[in-house]
């Protein structure tokens, strides 16, 4: 005899379906036996669901792990719009970031103040402050563009190396 497609553990004993009524005693042997076939596939299903959850949440941890353990972080206001490379920003305030030191590989993160939006993110090269630069200066421009954006060569964190934005050659 099969087990109900729509019997539940919680819904009290199993009756075999179909078929006639069925005495106590056979009642409790078929329960049993349906009982062990669906531990056996409760459990696959539970494992599966585990290891898509472990997954997920490493894939998400790692996305998010950067934001707060961003090496570092600067909020820059433009008055005017400017462009990284594939992208122009409209005058505003924006995050700039690169990650932590175990993920340091010249990577700059550009987002939206409130970090709603993720605007750019690339590899840059390292770059050393020129000396006689003041050290307040966080962004570095090039040449305006045809739109009149001008586009920035260097984002300068605080007290260390610069990060230059790649532009593709023209």
């Amino acid at each position: 005899m099969g087990c109900s497609t729509s019997w539940h553990p919680a819904e009290g004993p199993l009756l075999a379906s179909p078929g006639p009524v069925v005495k106590k005693r056979e009642q409790r042997a078929i329960t049993l036996r349906c009982v062990k076939g669906l531990e056996h596939m409760f459990s696959r299903k539970s494992l599966v669901k585990a290891l898509a959850l472990v997954v997920l949440g490493l894939g998400t941890t790692v996305s998010i792990d950067a934001s707060p353990k961003a090496k570092h972080t600067m909020y820059v206001t433009f008055n005017r719009p400017v462009s990284l490379p594939g992208v122009t920003l409209r005058a505003g305030t924006y995050i700039f970031e690169a990650p932590g030191a175990e993920y340091d590989h010249d990577l700059v993160r550009v987002l939206s103040r409130d970090r709603s939006n993720v605007f750019f993110t690339a590899f840059t090269r390292p770059v050393e402050r020129p000396t006689g630069m003041k050290g307040d200066q966080p962004i570095s421009f090039g040449e305006p563009s045809r739109e009149g954006t001008l586009p920035i060569t260097v984002w300068w964190p605080h007290d260390s190396p610069g990060h230059q934005f790649v532009y593709p050659s023209r």
